[in-house]
């Protein structure tokens, strides 16, 4: 009885963080929060700046 065929080695590429963020589930929720977050801040600010040049 054989076993499942040995998996290939780990692509070598500049890449490589990427592909290990992603596939980690852990590190892709820590990486999709950091972005929210950064997108909210940065559509606070200019919800303020328009809202400030507004009243």
């Amino acid at each position: 009885m054989q076993g499942a065929p040995p998996a290939p080695p780990p692509l070598k590429t500049r890449f490589e963080i990427v592909n290990t963020v992603y596939n980690d589930p852990f590190f892709w929720s820590v990486f999709k929060g950091v972005i929210g977050f950064g997108v909210g801040v940065v559509v606070a600010r200019s919800v303020s700046e328009e809202w400030a040049t507004v009243v």
